[in-house]
């Protein structure tokens, strides 16, 4: 993932841990529920809105 400067590592990290955006869930739990939530954050990291 370009986001992640194509560090998997760091992307494994990212889709795994819990997010507090997404109620506490890991961005890899989230897609089975709502796959544009999880969208929207990597949307919102892209273009630096952290509100």
């Amino acid at each position: 993932m370009n986001q992640f400067k194509f560090d998997d590592q760091m992307c494994q990290e990212w889709l795994t841990k819990p997010k507090r955006p997404l109620q506490g869930k890991s961005p890899f739990e989230q897609l089975s529920i709502d796959a544009d939530e999880v969208m929207n954050m990597l949307v919102r990291m892209r273009t630096g809105d952290f509100s």
